[in-house]
């Protein structure tokens, strides 16, 4: 059950928009960019990149930050591509992409690659933070045991006295779905369903256990920069994906977000989505 101060805090979404990592769009890169150390009060935008990695593998994310020059032109040549966008501190936001995205990017795999799809967040620029890897989608399960895609993951960012010090992926098993030896199971971490019954892309599938939309809900602990204790990560980790599907149906409609977007955000939101690429340029990342 959802509880009421829980139901009553206002909940925020953006649109993940995937655009190839040497290209632009037309948004401030300045209030965007991940790459940046600062800290923060409740309530304040935290910029948060998430980087997938069509075709590699979760061990090829090992030492590898978006944020380090070196390893962002590794990463560039390799096909990455990310995402921006800004939560509020310690109000839950319900990141997105679509199928179509993906799909996107399982085709970009070349011939000699696994056919599976990776990512991690990370923010900060000598402060950085990443979190581990996972795997969102397969199609080989010589690599990842199960197939199939996983619908949503959730997202825990801790700050201490304001400053990101660690993002963590909920702790998941595949209890669920049979086990992690499971033709379900995707790299022994989450439960995946098969890409062919997912339900329908249509803007008001909401239920984050079956959605061909993988859907990231983001919450908050630790301390800002004023030590006021952030809440919204222990009452998400409270929370199961149902209630959380129904706390997201309760709280607002999905609407297609209109212009050049690929994606779609949910309405009734306090700021507007911001999306884009990471660029090597140093103008970008200062």
């Amino acid at each position: 059950m959802v509880s009421r101060s829980f139901a009553s805090r206002r909940v925020q979404s953006v649109c993940l928009i995937l655009a190839a990592w040497l290209g632009m769009v037309a948004f401030d890169l300045a209030m965007a960019n991940p790459c940046v150390d600062s800290s923060y009060q409740f309530g304040d935008p935290v910029p948060i990149g998430i980087a997938y990695w069509p075709g590699g593998l979760e061990v090829n994310w090992t030492g590898l930050h978006p944020c380090r020059p070196g390893d962002r032109e590794k990463l560039a040549s390799e096909g990455v591509q990310v995402a921006f966008f800004r939560p509020a501190a310690d109000k839950l936001t319900f990141m997105r992409s679509t199928k179509e995205e993906e799909d996107g990017l399982m085709a970009s795999i070349p011939a000699d690659r696994p056919k599976v799809l990776t990512l991690v967040a990370f923010t900060g620029r000598e402060n950085l933070v990443r979190s581990e890897a996972r795997t969102i989608r397969s199609a080989d399960g010589s690599y990842t045991t199960g197939v199939g895609t996983v619908p949503s993951l959730i997202l825990i960012m801790r700050l201490e006295k304001g400053v990101p010090k660690y993002l963590l992926w909920d702790s998941e098993d595949c209890f669920a779905c049979g086990g992690s030896n499971s033709g379900s199971c995707l790299a022994g971490r989450s439960c995946a369903i098969e890409e062919e019954v997912c339900l329908s892309n249509d803007d008001q599938v909401v239920d984050l256990s079956v959605g061909c939309n993988f859907t990231m809900p983001v919450g908050f602990s630790g301390t800002d920069k004023h030590s006021t204790v952030m809440t919204s990560g222990l009452e998400i980790n409270r929370l199961s994906k149902y209630a959380v599907s129904r706390l997201m149906a309760g709280s607002f409609s999905l609407a297609a977000s209109g212009g050049s977007s690929a994606g779609s955000f949910l309405s009734g939101v306090g700021s507007s989505a911001t999306s884009g690429i990471v660029s090597g340029s140093d103008s970008v990342f200062g």
